[in-house]
């Protein structure tokens, strides 16, 4: 499903829009990543940044791939978990 942020449009799974609902997520312009501030919960009024990506993957120890390489596609079909050896190495740049 399309779903309306600040900004644009994400791509997510039905199933994954209770999860999302609750923060006011926007493209971040210089990653194209869709983000959201939250609040850290510390008692100090401290604030955080998380990714949609990473929040649907349930927020992995690993990177999350985007397949398609469309940051704005967080359906779980185009999201996969990796190692970090694996990720440097696809996104290592050819000379």
């Amino acid at each position: 499903m399309k779903l309306r942020v600040r900004d644009g449009e994400t791509l997510i799974n039905l199933e994954d829009f209770e999860r999302v609902k609750q923060y006011n997520w926007f493209i971040d312009p210089g990653t194209q990543y869709v983000k959201a501030i939250v609040d850290l919960d510390t008692g100090y009024g401290e604030t955080g940044i998380i990714s949609m990506h990473q929040l649907i993957a349930g927020f992995p120890e690993g990177p999350v791939h985007h397949k398609n390489k469309d940051r704005r596609d967080n359906r779980r079909c185009n999201l996969k978990v990796m190692s970090h050896k694996e990720h440097v190495r696809l996104h290592r740049k050819k000379i």
